[in-house]
């Protein structure tokens, strides 16, 4: 039993015991704590009558303080006929809108109205709001953090005022150590010799570490499909074609400083047929890469062999001599004989194939290019100039504040120490009493959803409930976070000094990073723990493990707000706690058995109708064309996260509705107060996906986001449920109630 469970046995001590005395032994029999140094404090005790109740409970462990009050207890108590005021919502609904033809404006106008887009941003959403407020409260964790702190949060704090430094003064160091980059890699005889020399570089796909798909408790080394630099949508469509060209006209200004600070002309002349010549091989290898990536994208078949063997799928590159310098001492034994899995078979190969048909000139261009690009960020005011120059062109944004891009990346490297001080100062941990009751609640419907479910045979249905039943969630954080021991242990062997040069820490951090990567191929996972940052606005959903996590960053409002009638909290992260559990059974979940092992647990016939009824998504999803952008979203790609949508309002639509049934919860929302629960359930869903995007930033989306554009991840999502549809009293062949919907779980 672990902390929070023991939390929610004790809050159930808080209302009343009918005991004449508490023995806590007997209350905690048989279960195990994990947890250390546990003590309870209990204020204006009272036993009378043979019940015992009082006012507050403290609970301290791990050197973690909980509280339960009267006020914490509000969420479970009988607020019949409440009036809540929460006018963010009530002032941004537009009832000059039919909300059968478009729920999301009708929610969302009088936000949008009253927060258009900061000349800095790229969009203004709920979700970026938050953010920005994460950004905004680390930045004060870390600008007043004293030289004083442990050694690990002194690792933190000096990379922070390094970044901050380079980013305000960068100096021109960065254009020496490019050309004695570039100088020492002309030595290189093959590409084998070029990537050891440039070891946190690739070329085309890359050599990692990831759990193995057929056991989930250990890890193997894999060969991965690298990123292209832009998409296929953004070389072949022509709604693309101002971006491609801000691109073309940015890397012409790079190859002019380049060769104005190049004043020898060792690497780079003035001469444009070179220019030309140089972005045209990084464009061809790249859009070739483009195009590959795009063509095999929903092809997941995979091989695996041993290193010894690569060289008969993948020639270019000597493996045993590249994993041998990658693996840590301890594990460079038996290199040839260690299993290899090649991910995406078929990317891999044409990404081989075309590596093998570029010409060697083509070739050193292109590498030339990874090389700039890697020193990109240490190339002084002038380069960083023309980045803001490209983002202003390309989409309108101006006067960005770079030093937050060093709060995030402090967030990104440091995620335990930052989200530990984060906890500590601004988490509410009693949100997390609240939400694992709203997680059961959501899971427990879904599970009601496999029951009734009417096209799966019994077996399948029975594995389907076995495995939500199996996932493990973690809510807010996990508390490993706290733990001194393993922090310190985490960052043993990454060491630099207020001296170091913000190059080299970098360089350090990059290294330790695949250092610690590669050590897992001797460690057995568990599916106890979940390594992921607490201050990221978001949610997950690990098929590996089947484990899924809310993170702390994300119980904010407008998506978790305690003060709340408790429905409006199940529209909005309970819907998201729906959207991470229905990850389990989606276009790639279901592959993955409970246990997060690849596994066929499927029924053949039961396999055809889900295959059938998640290309119902890919249709609806993909005929839509967006706003006046004249570009459709790609339903296959949004497929995945279209399915989670979908089935996890399905299951937040059930559990509100219980909830209504066996609660005496009733409310009104001042301004709102012609309208029924289930009006401001819908409402509360659509509230959180409010928000403001540039047209570039849309189009950016529409080409590389898996998700569908947050106005269709409201009204798509509840033109499928004929909940509101009935609610809102819709007519069949309205907008918000087509003739044709989709539904898998």
């Amino acid at each position: 039993m672990d902390l929070d469970t023991l939390l929610l046995l004790l809050y159930s001590l808080t209302v009343q015991c009918y005991c004449k005395k508490i023995n806590l032994l007997s209350v905690l029999n048989n279960i195990t704590l994990r947890a250390d140094n546990l003590s309870l404090h209990m204020k204006d005790v009272e036993i009378q009558n043979g019940v015992m109740s009082f006012n507050d409970l403290q609970v301290e462990a791990d050197g973690v303080q909980y509280s339960v009050d009267k006020r914490s207890e509000q969420h479970s108590s009988d607020v019949s006929g409440r009036v809540v005021h929460y006018p963010e919502l009530a002032k941004s609904i537009d009832r000059s809108i039919d909300p059968c033809k478009d729920f999301y404006s009708f929610v969302c106008n009088g936000w949008i109205q009253s927060h258009p887009i900061p000349e800095d941003e790229f969009e203004y959403t709920q979700n970026e709001l938050l953010k920005d407020t994460m950004i905004k409260r680390v930045k004060g964790i870390l600008e007043t953090m004293p030289p004083s702190a442990t050694r690990e949060d002194n690792l933190m704090r000096i990379f922070y005022h390094k970044c901050i430094r380079n980013t305000l003064q960068p100096d021109n160091n960065g254009m020496s150590m490019l050309f004695a980059k570039m100088r020492s890699m002309k030595r290189a005889t093959s590409l084998t010799d070029w990537l050891l020399a440039m070891k946190t570089e690739t070329v085309l796909y890359d050599l990692t570490v990831s759990v193995d798909e057929n056991n989930s408790s250990a890890n193997i080394l894999q060969i991965v499909p690298g990123s292209s630099m832009m998409s296929a949508r953004i070389y072949f469509d022509p709604a693309y074609a101002r971006e491609l060209v801000a691109t073309r006209d940015v890397l012409f200004k790079m190859l002019a400083l380049l060769s104005s600070e190049d004043r020898s002309m060792e690497f780079f002349t003035p001469n444009l047929f070179e220019h030309a010549r140089r972005i045209e091989s990084l464009m061809m290898v790249d859009q070739a890469m483009a195009k590959i990536l795009e063509e095999t994208e929903f092809n997941t078949d995979s091989i695996t062999m041993t290193i010894g063997e690569l060289h008969r799928t993948l020639s270019t590159i000597d493996w045993v001599r590249y994993a041998t310098a990658f693996l840590p001492s301890q594990l460079r034994y038996s290199v040839a004989s260690r299993p290899v899995r090649i991910t995406k078979l078929a990317a891999i190969q044409r990404l081989e194939d075309l590596l093998l048909s570029i010409n060697d000139q083509t070739l050193s261009d292109y590498l030339d290019w990874k090389i700039i690009f890697h020193y990109g960020d240490f190339l002084g005011k002038n380069f960083q100039l023309l980045m803001e120059e490209f983002t202003s062109q390309v989409y309108g944004v101006t006067g960005i504040d770079r030093t937050d891009d060093c709060v995030s990346l402090t967030m990104n490297t440091f995620y335990d120490i930052a989200g530990r001080h984060y906890l500590e100062r601004y988490f509410n941990f009693d949100s997390v009493l609240i939400m694992k009751e709203l997680v059961k609640d959501v899971r427990a419907a879904f599970l009601e959803m496999l029951v009734k479910n009417e096209w799966m045979d019994p077996n399948t249905k029975k594995r389907a409930r076995q495995k939500a039943n199996a996932i493990r969630d973690f809510i807010g954080y996990d508390s490993g976070v706290f733990n001194e021991t393993l922090r310190k242990k985490r960052y043993a062997h990454l060491s630099y000094t207020s001296s170091t040069s913000y190059y080299d820490i970098m360089m350090a951090i990059h290294l330790w990073m695949q250092e610690r990567a590669f050590l897992r191929l001797d460690k057995v996972n568990s599916r106890d723990t979940f390594d992921t940052s607490v201050m990221e606005v978001n949610a997950f959903y690990d098929g590996n493990k089947n484990q899924m996590a809310i993170s702390a960053g994300i119980l904010q409002s407008p998506f978790f707000n305690a003060s709340l009638p408790r429905l409006l909290n199940y529209a909005a992260i309970g819907v998201v706690a729906g959207h991470e559990i229905t990850h389990a059974f989606d276009d790639s979940g279901a592959s993955y058995d409970e246990f997060g092992n690849k596994n066929n647990w499927w029924d053949e016939a039961t396999y055809k109708n889900f295959e059938r009824k998640k290309e119902c998504f890919d249709h609806q999803y993909g005929k839509i064309l967006v706003g006046d952008l004249n570009v459709q979203i790609d339903g296959r790609r949004t497929e995945g996260e279209n399915i989670a949508d979908n089935g996890g309002m399905r299951a937040a639509i059930r559990a509100a509705l219980r909830l209504s049934k066996g609660s005496s919860e009733r409310f009104t929302i001042a301004g709102l107060e012609d309208f029924t629960q289930m009006h401001y359930f819908f409402m509360n869903y659509a509230f959180i996906w409010c928000g403001n995007s540039r047209r570039a930033t849309l189009l950016n989306k529409l080409a590389n986001d898996v998700h569908a554009p947050d106005r269709y991840r409201v009204n798509v999502v509840l033109s499928n449920q004929p909940e509101f549809a009935e609610t809102f009293e819709c007519h069949r062949g309205s907008p918000m109630f087509p003739g044709r919907t989709c539904t898998l779980w």
